[in-house]
């Protein structure tokens, strides 16, 4: 009990610490958590270190290179990386941009997916179940469009086997997608894992190998008959060389 005690106070030492000393703080869930970070201002120029949220709807933020931002698309992370963004224009949508020491921040705290929002000090994202989802609908686009450009592009591919596995990830997406609106607690991210794994195999799987063009062999022909060699170039074409060297000149004669 006295472990149980101690390792408690620790939690909540350190997570009053990081609101102290970086302007963050975190909150924790069952299945969620959310991170809180201070802001130097609103549609205002991105000096050193700062975090400015940009919210005039169909414009850009007008950036230079030296920073990172995050847009923000209908309260939703869809973008992540980049400057001079565009906003976009549907409700709850902006941009955080950060410069510096708010760069790392935003990449150490923020994913795609995640539910942001913002006040006149300070924006925040949380991170749940919905947010495991998204980032699974975007993966399962993404594989797709990678198959898409194989077969359109003529790779030589297992396209069978592969097209199989698609419709698979696909089914899993689905199953867990219905789990979770069935019950809001169901615990996404612990039963995704899988799937993850499974939609990035079968991207890597649309990229061709490289084929072999030449793997050959240097011999010097020891056989007296037809059915002899014979023989023997099968056996170095099931062994995959498809180039023999034979070797017709020897001590000069």
């Amino acid at each position: 009990m006295k472990k149980r005690t101690r390792a408690v106070w620790l939690f909540l030492v350190i997570t009053l610490l990081i609101g102290v000393f970086s302007g963050s703080v975190i909150t924790v869930g069952a299945v969620s958590y959310s991170v809180s970070v201070n802001i130097n201002g609103t549609n205002i120029p991105r000096l050193t270190d700062y975090m400015v949220i940009y919210n005039n709807k169909g414009s850009y933020t007008n950036t230079n290179v030296y920073g990172y931002e995050v847009v923000v698309t209908a309260g939703i992370v869809t973008s992540l990386g980049g400057n001079n963004s565009y906003i976009p224009t549907a409700t709850n949508s902006f941009v955080v941009s950060g410069h510096g020491s708010s760069v790392d921040w935003l990449k150490e705290n923020v994913v795609i997916g995640m539910r942001a929002s913002h006040t006149s000090s300070k924006v925040t994202f949380t991170y749940d179940n919905s947010t495991v989802l998204m980032n699974l609908e975007i993966n399962i686009n993404n594989m797709q469009a990678a198959y898409d450009s194989a077969s359109a592009t003529y790779r030589i591919i297992d396209y069978s086997s592969l097209s199989g596995r698609i419709t698979a990830a696909r089914a899993s997406y689905n199953a867990l997608k219905a789990a979770y609106n069935a019950d809001n607690s169901y615990d996404v991210e612990a039963n995704s894992a899988s799937l993850f794994a499974e939609i990035k195999s079968i991207v890597r799987l649309c990229n061709e190998s490289s084929s072999v063009e030449i793997r050959g062999v240097w011999i010097r022909p020891t056989q007296k008959t037809t059915a002899a060699v014979e023989n023997y170039v099968q056996q170095l074409y099931n062994a995959g060389i498809n180039m023999v060297c034979i070797e017709t000149l020897y001590n000069s004669t």
